[in-house]
């Protein structure tokens, strides 16, 4: 079962690679997507823990521009949805309109969570598992997802999108029913320092 890489792996600070489009239909990439798949899967089987919505190569330590994203879920997280792969996906237009919304990350401790700004609406250009151009456009909730992953191949993690410190939440698991209720009034901070000793691996 493939598993997510510690939040300190270089893989997760640096930009990764282009998947070569005449390579997609190798066995080296349909198995790698393969791969993102399961991983993704694994963590989708819990209602009580919510479920996964994206996921990135890096994550699991592949060195691949390749995601996935939950094409129907909701914010609200109740249910999953629609898996599809993004091969060397690339955002060409974001709206000036900007929305305000809690994330949190598999590849940063599960104990926090931000206020991040993201783009209403995007317009994406990508390859499919079968090589094919695609281009299209997301909006709402689905539009972050794909922000969050494609950041993952470009070295960022949600924290780095989190200017103000205040915006950066400390949630015990046994808390979390609570933060989803008052997430926007949180009082439970993390430290910057905090984060950045996550991201280095130098203590949490």
């Amino acid at each position: 079962m493939p598993s997510f890489i510690k939040p300190d792996s270089y893989l997760l600070r640096r930009r990764v690679v282009l998947v070569p489009p005449d390579e997609i239909k190798t066995e080296k990439i349909q198995q790698a997507l393969n791969q993102l798949y399961e991983a993704a899967e694994s963590e989708r089987m819990d209602a009580k823990k919510g479920f996964l919505v994206g996921i990135s190569a890096p994550q699991i330590g592949l060195d691949l521009r390749i995601i996935l994203v939950d094409l129907d879920i909701g914010s609200d997280n109740l249910r999953p949805g629609r898996l599809q792969a993004y091969i060397n996906p690339e955002i060409i237009w974001s709206s000036s309109e900007i929305e305000e919304e809690r994330e949190d990350c598999y590849s940063v401790d599960p104990r926090l969570f931000g206020l991040v700004s993201r783009s209403l609406r995007i317009k994406v250009t990508a390859l499919d598992r079968e090589g094919n151009r695609i281009m299209e456009e997301f909006s709402g909730y689905t539009a972050r997802i794909f922000q969050h992953e494609i950041d993952h191949l470009n070295g960022i993690c949600f924290p780095d999108r989190v200017e103000d410190e205040q915006n950066l939440h400390w949630v015990e698991e046994q808390k979390y029913l609570q933060y989803v209720e008052n997430w926007k009034e949180w009082p439970i901070k993390c430290p910057r320092s905090l984060w950045l000793s996550i991201k280095t691996g130098s203590g949490a």
